[in-house]
């Protein structure tokens, strides 16, 4: 019978050892969360700063031109003549139309890409900004109107899995357009 209860302690040990390394590997899973957290929080953070500063800088280099082509040119922003509609997760989808097709429903929309370092490509890649410009009469003036969204298209990372695309920053700015007397 002593040996019976032997047997029966020693295994007692090993269930401890197994239900310690269980409750171990629970608290670590939700530890790894808030380390994946953290670190998606900080580099939504800087993306969003990069977002601003971008932002400002189209708003800026479009002021300092008097055609908005050619700044958009300099800022390496493409064309695309289309119709506009938003997604259910707030970005826009651009469905593009001929510029010799109706243009009632289509507008002038001008895109520009970039990569995980916020480098200028020319296809889609991890950043995209949408530029919407727009004029308007004002008092006999005419107000250049923008509206600039920028986008991070791949998710950020999470345990659950990537998730979709978001709108990191949107800015509207105008200015009065000068209008020249002959």
């Amino acid at each position: 019978m002593a040996k019976g209860l032997e047997s029966r302690s020693a295994k007692m040990p090993m269930l401890e050892i197994i239900i310690t390394i269980g409750i171990f590997a629970v608290a670590s899973v939700f530890i790894l969360e808030l380390f994946l957290s953290a670190n998606t929080l900080q580099n939504r953070a800087k993306d969003k700063s990069k977002a601003v500063v971008l932002a400002e800088t189209i708003a800026e280099t479009v002021k300092s031109y008097e055609v908005f082509e050619e700044a958009a040119g300099d800022l390496g922003l493409e064309k695309t003549v289309g119709r506009i509609t938003q997604q259910k997760n707030g970005s826009y989808e651009i469905s593009k139309i001929d510029e010799s097709e109706d243009m009632k429903d289509g507008i002038a929309v001008y895109t520009g890409h970039f990569d995980e370092n916020w480098e200028t490509v020319k296809e889609e890649d991890t950043y995209s900004v949408i530029v919407i410009p727009y004029e308007e009469q004002v008092q006999g003036s005419v107000m250049a109107n923008y509206e600039v969204y920028i986008y991070r298209l791949k998710g950020y990372v999470s345990v659950m899995g990537e998730k979709d695309s978001e709108e990191l920053y949107h800015m509207s700015f105008s200015h009065l357009q000068d209008t020249k007397s002959e």
